[in-house]
């Protein structure tokens, strides 16, 4: 998940519209709404005054998100059958 998806989230969350957190951070409702929509990132300092705003650690914008990734494997001859299942957490 990228930074715009997690303060559009956080936002909704927190039940704030773009000109609520908008002024609460100290920038234009426009500026929020480019950070949301990834065409823009916010400064550092933003950052910051975003996270107390919406209450949230400023580790919640920039850590990964994990996720499950499995595949099956085959043995190589056909006639045998599936191997196992693989589970990567990243």
């Amino acid at each position: 998940m990228d930074i715009g998806s997690r303060i559009k989230m956080a936002r909704v969350s927190a039940q704030m519209s773009m000109r609520d957190l908008a002024e609460k951070v100290g920038v234009s409702h426009t500026a929020i709404s480019k950070y949301e929509r990834n065409i823009d990132r916010p400064r550092p300092a933003i950052l910051l005054k975003l996270a107390r705003a919406l209450n949230v650690d400023t580790a919640y914008f920039l850590r990964d998100t994990p996720f499950d990734l499995q595949c099956t494997a085959y043995r190589k001859q056909k006639k045998l059958s599936q191997v196992s299942n693989f589970c990567f957490n990243t």
